[in-house]
C-alpha cells in the first residue's frame, strides 16, 4: 500500500509526530484531538490524523477545505478522490494516537510475527493517549516506537 508516498507504519507515525509539531506552530490552526477537521470561528481545527495528512500532502488545510472529509480528500488529491481510503487512514491514525497500533498495521497490511511483536511490545505498551492538553509530552514515545518499527523494516 502506498498512501501519499508512504508505505510503512513507521513512516505514518513519524509523519503524525512531525505534523502535530508543525501544525501547532500555525496561528490559524487549533489541534483538537476530538475533531477530524472543522472550523472554529476563523480557525481550522483538526486531530492527529488531520495533522498527519497535512504533513504527508505538503499542504495546509484552510477554513474552506478542512471539512467535510471529501473536501480534505479533494484538497489532497484533486480530481482523483478516494474518500473511503482517506477515511480508513484517518481512523487508523486516530486509533494510533490512543496507543492502539493494530489499525495502522492493518492499513499497511503489516502483521509482525511473534519475534517482531516481542521486540515491539515494550515500546508499544508505553504509548500514551495523545489528548488535547498533553499530546506534546507523549510524542517521544511515538517517535521511539516508530524507530523500533523502522529497525525491523516496518
Amino acid at each position: 500500500m502506498n498512501f501519499l508516498g508512504i508505505t510503512k507504519p513507521s513512516e505514518a507515525i513519524f509523519a503524525m509526530c512531525d505534523g502535530l509539531i508543525e501544525q501547532d506552530k500555525r496561528e490559524d490552526f487549533i489541534i483538537d484531538m476530538l475533531s477530524y477537521g472543522g472550523v472554529q470561528k476563523d480557525f481550522c481545527c483538526g486531530c492527529a490524523a488531520t495533522c498527519t495528512l497535512q504533513k504527508l500532502a505538503g499542504k495546509n488545510f484552510n477554513t474552506q477545505n478542512i471539512a467535510p472529509r471529501i473536501s480534505r480528500d479533494f484538497a489532497i488529491h484533486g480530481n482523483v478522490c478516494n474518500e473511503d481510503l482517506l477515511s480508513k487512514f484517518e481512523y487508523a491514525i486516530d486509533d494510533l494516537r490512543t496507543g492502539c497500533v493494530h489499525g495502522i498495521y492493518q492499513f499497511f497490511s503489516v502483521f509482525p510475527d511473534q519475534e517482531q511483536s516481542d521486540i515491539l511490545f515494550e515500546k508499544e505498551t508505553k504509548l500514551p493517549v495523545l489528548n488535547n492538553g498533553d499530546w506534546k509530552e507523549g510524542i517521544q514515545a511515538y517517535l521511539d516506537f516508530a524507530t523500533a518499527l523502522q529497525e525491523i523494516g516496518y
